[in-house]
C-alpha cells in the first residue's frame, strides 16, 4: 500500500542511477529545471511548435518507396526500415549520484520512432569503419592484451571525453562517413547521395518529446539511438588517425572504448602535455585525465595493478556498485538467474590474473549473490560447473597435440589458476562460514 502510494505521487519521481542497480527518488521540480536546463542548449536542441512524427513518418515512407520503385533497395531492405505506426521518442534522464550536484544524463527512448528500423539498418552498414588500431572490443580483449603485456616502468592514465555523445558534430560526422566507407575496397551499394540522406533521416531528423514539449536534436547523438555508439565511434576514430597516430609525443599505448581511453606514458609531465595537446585539437572534444594511485588504476570492469614490469588484474567495482542483482525470490524464470551466476563467475574467471585474486573475485560474487537470496548450493554448483568446464577446456588446449597453435604457458597457467579455483571453491562453505 505505501509503496502504490508512492508510485502515484506526482511531487516526486522513480528512476534509477546512471551507473549501478538501484532506485532514486527525484524531486519532480528539480528534475524537470535540470532536464530543460540541458535541452536549453540552442546549438543541440530546438523547440518544435508540433508534433512532427505522422509528417516525418510520412516522408521517410515516401523517399524508401522511390527507392524500392527504382530498385536502389530491394523488397527485404524496404521492408526492415519501413516505419509504421511511429511515435516520438521520450526523454528521460538518470540522475549521476556518484557526482557533485547530481547532474543527469540525457537519454532518448527511441524504440518506434519513425528513424528506429532506419538507424538499425544503418548501424550494420557503418560497421566497417567504426573500430581502428586503437579500439578495443570489451574488456576480456583488453585484459588479453594486460596478461601478455611487460611494460618499461611507464605510468597508467585514463582519459575520458566530457559529454561525447552530445558533443559529436553530426555534419563533420556523416562526411566521415561518406569519406570512409566509398574509399573501402568493397563500398556500400547504396549511391553515395542516398546514404547521405538516409543518415540524416536518421540523426538530424529526429525528434522527442518532454513534459509535454517536442524538440529536434540538431548536434550530437542521442543516447538511445542504435546509431549513438557507432557514429561516436567514427569520430573518435578518424579524430585518433589525426591527431593521435602520428604525433610524436602519442603515449606507447592508447586504448579506447568509446570515451574511455587506457594509456601509458613514461611520466606525469608527458601526459599532462598530451592533454593539453589533445584539448586545442577540436572544439567539441574536451578529456580529462586521471592517474594511477598506488600503482593501480580502474579502467572499464577492470582493476590493473602495475608490477616490476608486468601487470595484474581483477574485476573492479565502481564506487557507484550497491550490490543489487535479480532476486532470487524474484517473478524471472530460473535460466535467466542461473545464467546470472555463471556469466558473473566467468567474467571474474577471465578478469583475475592470479589463482588468490580469482579466489578473492569468487568469494565476493558468492557473498552478493547470497544477500540477494541465491541459495548457497545452487551457487556452489553453478560456480563450480563454470570452473570445471574451463577447467576442462584448458587441459585439452595444453594437451601435446595442440601446442604448435596455442601458447602452451600461457594455457597452463590459466589451468592452475582454475585449478586452484576449483578447490578454494568446493571448500567455500567451510572456509567462509560468517557467510549465510
Amino acid at each position: 500500500m505505501a509503496l502504490d502510494d508512492l508510485r502515484k505521487d506526482s511531487s516526486i519521481v522513480i528512476t534509477k542511477p546512471d551507473k549501478g542497480n538501484g532506485v532514486v527518488i527525484v524531486n519532480r521540480h528539480d528534475y524537470l529545471n535540470k532536464m530543460k536546463q540541458l535541452i536549453s542548449d540552442g546549438t543541440k536542441f530546438k523547440l518544435l511548435s508540433n508534433n512532427p512524427t505522422k509528417s516525418r513518418e510520412n516522408s521517410l515512407i515516401s523517399y524508401l518507396r522511390n527507392l524500392k520503385r527504382d530498385g536502389i533497395i530491394d523488397g527485404a531492405t524496404y521492408s526492415k526500415i519501413l516505419p509504421c505506426g511511429s511515435t516520438a521518442g521520450v526523454l528521460y534522464g538518470l540522475p549521476k549520484v556518484h557526482k557533485t550536484g547530481c547532474p543527469f544524463r540525457p537519454i532518448v527512448s527511441s524504440v518506434n520512432t519513425y528513424n528506429y528500423n532506419l538507424a538499425s539498418f544503418l548501424v550494420n552498414v557503418l560497421k566497417p569503419i567504426s573500430t581502428n588500431q586503437f579500439t578495443i572490443k570489451d574488456s576480456f580483449t583488453f585484459v588479453d592484451w594486460v596478461k601478455a603485456h611487460q611494460h618499461n616502468n611507464e605510468i597508467m592514465c585514463s582519459f575520458d571525453v566530457c559529454s561525447l555523445f552530445t558533443n559529436v558534430p553530426l555534419d563533420e560526422t556523416i562526411e566521415i562517413c561518406l569519406a570512409k566507407l566509398y574509399a573501402l575496397p568493397d563500398p556500400p551499394s547504396l549511391p553515395r547521395h542516398v546514404l547521405k540522406d538516409l543518415l540524416l533521416f536518421a540523426t538530424k531528423k529526429s525528434h522527442f518529446v518532454f513534459d509535454g514539449d517536442y524538440y529536434d536534436q540538431i548536434d550530437g547523438v542521442a543516447m538511445g539511438s542504435p546509431l549513438g555508439p557507432v557514429l561516436a565511434n567514427i569520430f573518435m576514430c578518424n579524430f585518433e588517425e589525426k591527431w593521435v597516430a602520428n604525433v610524436d609525443s602519442r603515449p606507447s599505448i592508447w586504448f579506447r572504448y568509446v570515451d574511455d581511453t587506457f594509456a601509458l606514458f613514461d611520466n606525469v609531465a608527458s601526459a599532462t602535455k598530451f592533454l593539453q595537446y589533445l584539448n586545442s585539437r577540436h572544439p567539441n572534444i574536451n578529456f580529462t585525465i586521471e592517474f594511477e594511485e598506488n600503482h593501480e588504476i580502474p579502467f572499464l570492469d577492470v582493476r590493473i595493478k602495475r608490477n616490476l614490469n608486468t601487470f595484474t588484474t581483477t574485476v573492479h567495482r565502481k564506487t557507484t556498485f550497491t550490490g543489487l542483482y535479480t532476486k532470487w525470490d524474484s517473478f524471472t524464470p530460473r535460466k535467466y538467474k542461473i545464467n546470472l551466476i555463471r556469466t558473473l563467475t566467468y567474467r571474474c574467471l577471465r578478469i583475475c590474473s592470479s589463482s588468490s585474486l580469482l579466489q578473492l573475485a569468487l568469494f565476493d560474487l558468492k557473498k552478493t549473490l547470497l544477500q540477494n537470496g541465491y541459495p548457497r548450493g545452487v551457487l556452489c554448483y553453478n560456480i563450480n560447473h563454470v570452473l570445471n568446464r574451463q577447467n576442462n577446456k584448458f587441459a585439452d588446449e595444453t594437451s601435446p597435440f595442440l601446442a604448435v597453435k596455442l601458447s602452451f604457458r600461457v594455457h597452463l597457467k590459466k589451468y592452475i589458476i582454475i585449478k586452484e579455483a576449483l578447490s578454494f571453491n568446493f571448500c567455500l562453505q567451510a572456509s567462509f562460514p560468517l557467510i549465510v
